[in-house]
């Protein structure tokens, strides 16, 4: 008769061959026995009644020479000079251990400085009293998560864009190409966001014009990628963060995403802070500009853009 997996599933049948272990050998094959099911899909992270995940065969438990994985978001925050709270979440392999370490003196860690598995990093931010930004940067299993505050500048700085949220419509945003304005499902705040491409073969544009000052000249926003690339899979889409003269011509790109960056509708990430204090004094264009290959396409969603 052909064998049939039925409950016990094939990962309790791997569980208990582990307990007979540890009670018949204080586990004296815990790692061979890891490594024979990890062979088969059902290895420390295989989910599932019968793990039919198939998760290569070094996935094992980090004592049996295992690979741990870490990822954190955000990976950026920023805060004015009265300073503010975040958390940052930690998404770690099974059985995988992680320390959270400030390095600035102005970042205080309040909760989940370390944990196994899956996490929260809760933090403060201090007042700055002085004139000028700071940044600091906290590493979280090697990863770091860096916080920019703002100086106080005399008084503080008003953001320079207008309409920093298509909250009233689109200008004086000015566009070309694939830019929507969207009210849908999965705004930052408030109830609108621009989307940048989301179709095949196609670009488009979205700037402000502004006049930079001298200090106060921050860029910041929030941006959520979703695509129908593979996870993992070459760059075809990108986003580029560029300024440009009034007249169009590049004068900087301050940035690069695609969809190699994707992640959960509605999930944003706050990117930034690009500093354009070299370009005080000059009026010019600030511009996100997306392509798109001709199959498989990816969204760049904007929301909150603040230069201040």
């Amino acid at each position: 008769m052909k064998f049939t997996p039925n409950r016990p599933s094939f990962l309790n049948a791997r569980d208990g061959i582990l307990s007979a272990d540890q009670n018949l050998n204080a586990g004296a094959n815990r790692c061979a026995i890891w490594t024979v099911f990890a062979r088969h899909g059902m290895g420390v992270s295989a989910v599932g009644n019968d793990g039919t995940t198939h998760t290569a065969a070094t996935d094992l438990p980090t004592d049996c020479g295992g690979t741990c994985t870490f990822s954190i978001n955000p990976t950026s925050a920023s805060y004015a000079a009265a300073g503010g709270t975040g958390s940052v979440t930690v998404t770690a392999g099974a059985g995988c251990d992680w320390t959270a370490v400030s390095n600035s003196s102005f970042i205080s860690i309040t909760s989940g400085s370390s944990g196994s598995g899956n996490g929260t990093v809760s933090y403060s931010v201090s007042n700055n009293t002085g004139t000028s930004s700071r940044n600091g940067t906290m590493t979280i299993a090697g990863l770091s998560f860096t916080v920019t505050q703002a100086g106080t500048g005399g008084g503080g700085c008003t953001n320079l864009i207008s309409n920093p949220g298509f909250e009233t419509g689109l200008p004086p945003w000015v566009t070309s190409g694939q830019v929507s304005r969207s009210t849908g499902a999965y705004p930052h705040s408030g109830v609108a966001y621009a989307i940048i491409n989301g179709v095949n073969s196609s670009s488009g544009t979205l700037y402000q014009t502004v006049t930079i000052p001298s200090g106060c000249a921050n860029l910041s926003f929030w941006l959520n990628i979703t695509s129908s690339e593979a996870t993992g899979a070459a760059v075809y889409d990108r986003l580029f963060i560029e300024v440009r003269s009034t007249a169009g011509t590049l004068l900087a790109t301050l940035a690069t995403f695609s969809n190699q960056n994707e992640g959960t509708a509605g999930v944003y990430v706050l990117t930034g802070p690009y500093n354009l204090n070299s370009f005080a004094g000059q009026t010019v264009r600030i511009q996100f500009r997306g392509t798109n290959d001709i199959t498989l396409p990816t969204s760049f969603r904007v929301d909150d853009v603040s230069v201040q």
